[in-house]
């Protein structure tokens, strides 16, 4: 299964203009010298105003391992890195997520990102079955492909579903959707005791890069 990398942080008050430029500039180094193929997307609804990720499938871990120590080695990369110190509020966040199950074909390209994340409590294996089944539910009741991911590192026992759209009109089609089906509300309702409370996050992510 291949696994998702997302380094998601949030730009200083005031500082935004500058940001965009070291966005692009470290987004275009890194995809020019290395084997990966690194997106941005900024947050539209789900965490602080501002905060932006950058994100790849990654295929081969070791692979993926070895090329991030040789970028990290890097005089070039490290002193892009160090130019954006007063950039952002604070230190990056990286997350490594492995793919598990996707309903339907995902999109080749699309410009919006639905993500919703939960960690799971006590019953791993059931409350892992009932992702499955509403990632299948999701994809079936919007049209959208629908994958779930697992946590490989970070809180242990979270999870992810996520569903790409080309337009605001899929976006909005999809959340109209998932709020006229019974049988969408009812599925939600039996994950009671499955979830760790307030663990649950929705998110609206748009592509920048």
């Amino acid at each position: 299964m291949p696994y998702l990398f997302s380094r998601v942080t949030t730009v200083a008050p005031g500082r935004m203009r500058s940001a965009q430029g070291f966005i692009a500039d470290v987004t275009a180094h890194v995809n020019e010298n290395t084997p990966f193929d690194v997106s941005v997307w900024g947050f539209l609804f789900g965490q602080p105003v501002g905060t932006v990720g950058w994100s790849m499938m990654i295929d081969d871990l070791a692979l993926y391992l070895d090329a991030s120590a040789e970028l990290n080695a890097s005089t070039a990369y490290m002193d892009k890195v160090n130019s954006a110190g007063d950039v952002f509020a604070g230190p990056a966040e990286d997350m490594l997520r492995e793919v598990i199950h996707t309903a339907g074909e995902p999109p080749e390209t699309f410009d919006y990102v639905g993500s919703t994340i939960a960690v799971i409590d006590e019953d791993y294996s059931k409350a892992l079955g009932w992702s499955v089944e509403m990632a299948d539910l999701a994809a079936s009741v919007t049209g959208r492909a629908t994958m779930l991911l697992r946590n490989v590192y970070g809180p242990f026992g979270g999870v992810q579903w996520l569903s790409g759209y080309a337009d605001s009109a899929q976006v909005a089609a999809a959340n109209a959707a998932i709020r006229d089906s019974s049988e969408y509300l009812e599925r939600l309702d039996a994950a009671e005791d499955l979830f760790v409370s307030g663990s649950g996050l929705q998110g609206l992510l748009r592509r920048m890069l």
